[in-house]
This record gives C-alpha cells, sequence and structure tokens, in this order.
C-alpha cells in the first residue's frame, strides 16, 4: 500500500477554468484504472449562431507515475493534445450524433453535437446526468496552430480527375474477355464512383460535391480543348493527323450526354449515400457504398444512353445497352466493395474525420464544404 488516504476527486481531478469547475465531466474507460479518457466542458458566456458555447479540454491517461513536486502518486498524461482530441471527435462521430466535424485551428468547429437524452452513449463515454451534449460546439480553444489540412484529399481528388478525364479518352477501345466486349471507359469510369462514395463517406457531401463540380468542367475543358487542336491545320509533314483525332476528336452529341449523365449521376450517388448514412447511423457500409451505385448508375447509365443513341439505335438496342452497361457496373462496386472498405477505414483513422450530413444543404449549386 502506497497511501493510507483518500480520493475525494476521484474518477476526475477536478480543473478550473476562469475559477470554476466544469459543468459537465465524461470518462471513458479503458478497462484498467490507470488509462482512461477524461473530458471537462465548460459553459462560456454568449452564443454562437444562435447556438450556446462550451470550451472542452480533453486529456488521456496513460498510466501511473510518482510525482517528485507533490511526493505522491499521479496519473500520466498523453502530452499529444492534438492526438486526443482527434480521439474524441472520433467516438463523438461514431455515435451517429455529430452532423459534421471539422478539424482546424483556433476557434475553428470541430463538431456539431444534436440533441439526445441518454445516460450512455453507444461509444462508452459516461456522465451521472441523463443529459448529453446539447447542440455544443466544440473549439480548439486558444491553440496557434494552423487551420488543418486534409492529408489526403487533394491526393484523392487528383487520382479522381485523372481517372475521369483518362476514361473518357479510351473510351473507344473495345477490350475481349472471352465471349464479353467492355469499353475502355466502362472500365474505368466505375472507380469514379467508388472514389464519390468514399469522398461522401469520409469528407461528406459538401466534400463530394466539390470534386464532381471539378470533374465537370476537367471533362469540359477536355472535350473543348481536343477538338480545338484536332480542327487546327495539321503540318504536311506530319502524318498522325487521322490517329490523332481517332482519339481526341469528340462528337458534341456525345459531349453533351456525357456531361450530363456524370453530373446527374454522381450528385445522385453521393446524396444516396449521405442520407443512407444517417439512416443508418454509420453502419453497414456496404449498404451505403452498393445502394448509392444502384441508384447513381442507372441515372447515368439511362442518361447517358437515351440522349447518345436516341435515333441511331433501335429501341430494343438502347435498352440493352442500358441494362448490360447497368449490370456490369453494379456488379463492378459490389466486387470493389471489400477495397472501399479497407480505404474509408484508413481514411477516417488518419484524417481524424468522419462527417455526417445532418446539416447539410443538399444542393450541388452550394459552395461550402
Amino acid at each position: 500500500m502506497a497511501e493510507m488516504r483518500g480520493y475525494q476527486e476521484a474518477p476526475v481531478s477536478v480543473l478550473l477554468l476562469d475559477g470554476r469547475p466544469p459543468d459537465l465531466v465524461f470518462e471513458k474507460m479503458n478497462d484498467t484504472f490507470a488509462a482512461r479518457h477524461h473530458l471537462r466542458i465548460w459553459k462560456r458566456p454568449g452564443t454562437f449562431g444562435g447556438n450556446p458555447i462550451w470550451v472542452c479540454a480533453a486529456t488521456h491517461d496513460t498510466g501511473i507515475s510518482f510525482s517528485d513536486e507533490t511526493r505522491t502518486f499521479i496519473h500520466k498524461i498523453e502530452p499529444r493534445i492534438d492526438v486526443e482530441r482527434a480521439k474524441v471527435v472520433n467516438d463523438l462521430m461514431l455515435t451517429g450524433l455529430v452532423a459534421r466535424a471539422l478539424a482546424g485551428g483556433a476557434k475553428r468547429s470541430a463538431a456539431r453535437v444534436v440533441q439526445r437524452h441518454r445516460r450512455r452513449s453507444e461509444n462508452g463515454w459516461r456522465h451521472g446526468s441523463a443529459q448529453f451534449l446539447i447542440s455544443v460546439l466544440l473549439y480548439n480553444w486558444g491553440l496557434n496552430e494552423k487551420a488543418h489540412v486534409f492529408k489526403y484529399y487533394d491526393l484523392l481528388a487528383s487520382i479522381f480527375i485523372v481517372v475521369l478525364v483518362i476514361s473518357n479518352l479510351v473510351g473507344q477501345k473495345i477490350c475481349a474477355f472471352g465471349p464479353f466486349r467492355v469499353s475502355g471507359a466502362q472500365l474505368l469510369f466505375p472507380i469514379t464512383y467508388i472514389f464519390g462514395d468514399i469522398f461522401t463517406e469520409v469528407y461528406g457531401y459538401g466534400g463530394s460535391r466539390r470534386i464532381i463540380w471539378i470533374g465537370f468542367l476537367a471533362n469540359a475543358v477536355m472535350a473543348g480543348l481536343g477538338n480545338l487542336i484536332v480542327a487546327l491545320p495539321a503540318a504536311p509533314e506530319w502524318k498522325n493527323q487521322e490517329a490523332f483525332a481517332i482519339v481526341f476528336h469528340q462528337v458534341p452529341r456525345l459531349v453533351v450526354a456525357s456531361l450530363i449523365a456524370y453530373w446527374c449521376g454522381e450528385f445522385a450517388n453521393s446524396f444516396t449515400l449521405a442520407k443512407m448514412k444517417l439512416i443508418t447511423k454509420g453502419r453497414y457500409l456496404w449498404t451505403r457504398t452498393v445502394g448509392s451505385t444502384v441508384v447513381g448508375q442507372a441515372i447515368d447509365t439511362v442518361i447517358l444512353v437515351l440522349i447518345a443513341f436516341t435515333g441511331e439505335v433501335t429501341s430494343s438496342g438502347i435498352w440493352r445497352l442500358i441494362l448490360s452497361a447497368y449490370l456490369f457496373k453494379v456488379v463492378y462496386e459490389v466486387i470493389a466493395t471489400p477495397a472501399t472498405y479497407a480505404i474509408v477505414g484508413f481514411l477516417k483513422r488518419t484524417e481524424g474525420i468522419d462527417t455526417f450530413d445532418y446539416k447539410t444543404r443538399f444542393t450541388p449549386f452550394a459552395t461550402e464544404i
């Protein structure tokens, strides 16, 4: 026995802010008295956007040590406060109660939690009161760090745009797999829907919306510039004009069909996934990835084929094109589900974000992320 004295403040010691103890205190155990997470929350004067302001201190006790200063045993606290803050936000988001998470610098909103009354949330945070966090804004209060930049968002966006543009360039190539025939676009374009699922699942509808618009503009610019360069007079000594035109010339009707189908299909895919995530409270990812593809690819395929081939192909031929292309894309998504799970899990862990679009404006024309 190390000491013969009580610990009146167990299990969470009092931390004062402006001389006041916290209004709410939460603890999450790690199955040992030596390691646990503490959350202390103070209500502050004033409001922000009509909502009350709360300030939060998150600490992670990692073990037991002896203090030479106080001559007593104390808990060791994890010094990397950014890591602990990210964990708290992650845990709150996994409850399905968080509308939006933005990891940022001083006075940047980290999470908005909707009102819910319960004694114990799904992720293990405990509090003696029956009232859970009500419309709370968590702030990285007083930090001097720069606004957080996602590690992989720009990289994924670049890959998405490259795959999207290339799928249009290689669309004329017909590949043979035994008796089956698929175009180069059919092999690559479904990857963009997988990326769309990943963007919406991790970064939210707003993050996906931004990429969809960039992809739309990239496709339009590629088609316009490609046709312009093809139309310019070729040098007499250059003998590859015909081959060049085969690759880069695009029939205006097909360009219009592709752009409209892409825009409608991608936004339908993102909207469906975001709404299904709210309904499933973040569980059953496979239902969202497959379900959103079923909706998005149906819209994309029908619009593309009808605009591109009406009057050129018989009605029965059009529906055969729609059905075969649609089934191929949906099966493609189902096969890719394990890879989608792995990428989504990696991004949520490393980015420290898992967005639930409770407060999102589901319009393609908004500018916020």
